[in-house]
C-alpha cells in the first residue's frame, strides 16, 4: 500500500475526511462511520460489535491528512 492508500475509507474509498477509530482499530470517515454503526452496530470489517459511545477521534491521522489534502475551498 501506498501512503495515500492508508489514508482512504474503507467505506466511501475517498481520503479520510474526520477519521474516527473503533475499537478494534479500524478507521473510517466520521460522515461514513456513523450512520453504519447506528444501523448495523458492527465495525464495518466484522470484528467486533460497537456503539457510536465507542468510537474515537484519531487527531493525528486528521492533522496529517489535512496537510497532506488541504480543504478545497470550491467544495464550501
Amino acid at each position: 500500500l501506498s501512503g495515500r492508500d492508508s489514508l482512504q475509507c474503507g467505506l466511501c474509498g475517498r481520503v479520510l475526511e474526520e477519521p474516527l477509530s473503533t475499537p478494534c482499530g479500524h478507521v473510517f470517515c466520521a460522515g461514513c462511520l456513523l450512520p453504519w454503526a447506528a444501523r448495523r452496530r458492527r465495525c464495518p470489517l466484522r470484528c467486533r460489535p460497537l456503539a457510536a459511545a465507542e468510537l474515537r477521534p484519531v487527531l493525528p491521522l486528521r492533522s496529517l491528512v489535512q496537510k497532506l489534502e488541504p480543504p478545497d475551498p470550491v467544495a464550501r
